[in-house]
């Protein structure tokens, strides 16, 4: 599919006052606000830097809030540029079969943990335990975080474009390099599709052109013939 461009504007907001006024009654900031660069996320991700960086990451604002009982709750927002690029990570990061919550533009709860994502931002409120009186502090939090957000409502382009009819709930996922870990195939977003006991996995790939497109079409087959079987291919 050509297109002229993404859609992934390069945002920069300083999100440190947001973050600092979160701490809800009894808790309090387990030291200051940090602010990460793609440059050097590596030192508070080490290990995991590199998926942030293959979405393009911009930067990274944490905190870490505690109370008296040494309970604690980190929250990471990730600033990806845009919001394709923040729903691209947090696509590939998504647990399946969490339960959903009502925030942002779509996230999940994993015991007292919540993960969303919502314009150009990718939010984890990670929990040191599981139970019901984190999991509520935590849900306070996660809204509270969440509207103080800017969202400018720019859509994700693969999220309408891709069909709708059959399509499994919550499995469309975005990358932006190396979809389906084929080098050729970048910018791509991939579903899950199922009728009856049958499902497949679709692509859709947007190209900067109509020739691109064709190349990535001409990759594709070579690829299939050489380590699959290619049906057949219409015009």
């Amino acid at each position: 599919v050509p297109s002229s461009a993404p859609g992934n504007e390069v945002q920069t907001v300083d999100i440190s006052p947001l973050l600092a006024g979160l701490a809800p009654e009894g808790w309090g900031l387990l030291g200051e606000v940090e602010r990460f660069t793609a440059d050097n996320l590596y030192e508070k991700i080490n290990g995991r830097a590199e998926q942030y960086l293959a979405y393009d990451v911009v930067g990274l604002t944490c905190v870490s809030l505690a109370n008296s009982a040494e309970q604690f709750i980190d929250l990471y927002v990730y600033d990806m540029g845009g919001p394709t690029r923040a729903f691209g990570i947090y696509s590939v990061e998504r647990q399946e079969g969490q339960p959903a919550i009502d925030v942002g533009r779509g996230g999940y709860r994993v015991k007292a943990s919540y993960f969303l994502w919502k314009g150009p931002y990718y939010v984890q409120v990670l929990s040191s335990e599981a139970g019901d009186p984190l999991q509520r502090i935590g849900a306070e939090i996660v809204r509270s975080l969440a509207d103080g957000l800017v969202d400018n409502g720019e859509p994700v382009w693969g999220l309408r474009a891709l069909p709708q009819a059959d399509r499994v709930p919550g499995t469309v996922q975005y990358f932006m390099r190396d979809a389906l870990s084929l080098g050729f195939l970048n910018n791509t977003y991939t579903a899950r599709y199922r009728r009856g006991d049958a499902e497949i996995t679709g692509f859709l790939s947007r190209q900067p052109s109509a020739e691109a497109a064709t190349d990535v079409l001409d990759a594709y087959q070579n690829y299939l013939k050489k380590y699959g079987e290619l049906v057949g291919r219409s015009e």
